[in-house]
């Protein structure tokens, strides 16, 4: 951009914030003078803080299904990350009035997508550049597919902007809403049970089950998640609807030594550890491997393994390297 002041500052992810005070001059030759025009009209009909603080909140906590929108949670090292979500910044942005974002891809090469959002306040003529990366490997190292290029620039756009949108609105103003909102989101014991249930159902359609979603809050039973731990639950379905897997945000169950197991090493150690047993029919014998332990047939593990996959919402299709690794070739 030209003529214009520009400040760069480094995140600790490595991400770029480049603030820029852009001249005149340098947005009416992007728009025609447009933007001079969105200038007056700012400065005509300024912003009232605590109107948009009234908006913000009456938004955010219009209801239930609202409030639980605007927050994400990662679980990551055992503890919960928790912050606004793209639905939060949708809520700031719409309230807090003469304001200007845009979303574009700037680059895309054999690795990653590169898209950037950029957020200039008309009031205070302040503009704020943010970008993100996303990754379109897959973890063999093939290309996404043109479809899913297309998800994951939707997804980057989707984070460049509410990065953007709430470095550009002070987070003063935006913290008192965030805690209103968050009153919603815990709810209170009368409705605990219900919500929930609906919790739960929410995850299992997608393929999580029980387990795994009560190492997420680390809970004992179904009964052990309260309010603090039904809004992180609410906090990770919203990082999936941003764009996450659920392979990134549900671990895998716990084993017993506290580790997390994949399918592969759950296979292996069946086989290693497999005790006979037979079905109880006159004739019917367990298959015995050179150690004389009993086996169950390829066939039987490959589908057990398959279903394991399916329960975690991936498609499990094993190669001949998974068969060796586990033992089965």
């Amino acid at each position: 951009m030209k003529d214009a002041k520009m400040n760069n500052q480094s995140m600790p992810d490595g991400t770029e914030i480049l603030e820029v005070e852009p001249s005149r001059s340098g947005m009416q030759q992007m728009a025609g003078g447009q933007f001079s025009e969105l200038i007056r009209v700012a400065h005509e009909y300024p912003r009232s803080i605590d109107k948009f603080t009234e908006s913000a909140i009456r938004l955010g906590c219009n209801d239930t299904e609202t409030a639980c929108s605007c927050f994400y949670t990662i679980p990551r090292g055992g503890q919960s990350i928790q912050g606004p979500s793209v639905k939060f910044a949708q809520i700031v942005a719409s309230t807090w009035g003469n304001l200007w974002v845009q979303c574009t891809p700037i680059s895309q090469d054999s690795r990653f997508v590169t898209v950037r959002a950029t957020a200039w306040d008309l009031e205070t003529n302040v503009c704020i550049a943010f970008d993100v990366k996303r990754v379109i490997k897959t973890k063999s190292g093939q290309t996404y597919s043109d479809d899913m290029i297309s998800v994951t620039t939707t997804a980057a756009s989707a984070i460049a902007y509410r990065n953007a949108v709430l470095k550009i609105v002070p987070e003063a103003y935006t913290r008192s809403i965030a805690q209103e909102i968050r009153l919603v989101v815990r709810g209170d014991m009368k409705t605990l049970e219900d919500r929930r249930g609906i919790m739960l159902d929410w995850f299992k359609m997608q393929g999580v089950d029980t387990r795994r979603i009560l190492g997420v809050v680390d809970a004992d039973s179904i009964a052990d998640i309260g309010l603090d731990e039904l809004e992180v639950l609410h906090g990770v379905a919203q990082a999936f609807n941003d764009g996450m897997s659920l392979e990134e945000l549900v671990p895998h169950i716990r084993t017993a030594t506290g580790g997390n197991q994949s399918q592969m090493e759950a296979l292996k150690d069946r086989l290693q550890n497999q005790q006979p047993a037979g079905d109880g029919k006159q004739g019917s014998e367990p298959k015995v491997g050179q150690d004389g332990e009993a086996q169950d047939e390829p066939s039987k593990l490959v589908e057990d393994m398959d279903e394991s996959h399916e329960q975690d919402g991936r498609d499990f299709n094993p190669s001949p390297d998974d068969l060796i690794d586990a033992g089965l070739r």
